[in-house]
Formats: C-alpha cells, structure tokens, sequence
C-alpha cells in the first residue's frame, strides 16, 4: 500500500480508494450501458400484509430510481449515507468539510423528496 500515507484512518484510505475505482469504472462502462437492457432483480417476500409490502417496494423503487438521477457526487455521499457513516467519516473520503457534507446531505434529501413526490 505505497500510497496510503496515513493522513487517515486505514478504513478511511479503502473507502477514498473503492470510491475512486467505482467511479472510474462507472465512467468507463458507461457508453455501454447503452447497449444493453438491465433487469433488475425481483425480491418476493412474504411478511405482513400483501399492500403494505407492496407499496413499501414502490416506494423503494421509486427512490432508487430518484437516486440513479443523481450527480456522481451525490451518489457517492447518497452510499456513505445510507452505510450509515459519520459526517467526519464522509468528510474523509469525499474531501469535502464536514459542514459541506451536511448541506449537501441536506439538499439530496430535498431533491429526492421532490422527485419521489413528482412521480407520485
């Protein structure tokens, strides 16, 4: 690991570097993205009430749908959300401030509000 250079944590560095990688490869296959149909797979779960769960899985598709709109950025601080990082641990990988992280936390939740809202 000859370029970590422990400015930060070692969990830090892997994420910074597994971000890195993801976005270069999601740039790179991007142009054949076009060629292909993706399917998405299809989770059958039989807990609870039948309209619940289905409306429940809507609602899920919707913001995954709302999310795959997203700018890079936004994504990337939209997953380490959602891993349930600190604002510090984004803060670390992303580069941002922490304060920035907050705001554009901020922001991502009302463009994700509005645009599961619009489709509704």
């Amino acid at each position: 690991m000859p370029s970590f250079e422990e400015k930060s944590s070692l969990s830090t560095w892997m994420f910074r570097v597994t971000l890195n990688v993801c976005l270069g490869l999601q740039r790179k296959h991007a142009k054949k993205r076009d060629h292909f149909r993706r399917m998405d797979s299809i989770t059958i779960e039989n807990i609870g009430d039948e309209e619940t769960n289905y409306e429940e899985h809507e609602r899920l598709i919707k913001l995954r749908n709302c999310i795959k709109k997203l700018n890079d950025a936004d994504k990337a601080v939209t997953t380490l959300y959602l891993e349930e990082l600190s604002y510090k641990e984004i803060s670390d990988i992303t580069g941002l401030t922490e304060n920035n992280i907050a705001v554009k936390i901020k922001r991502i939740k009302m463009k994700l509000l509005a645009c599961i809202n619009e489709k509704a």
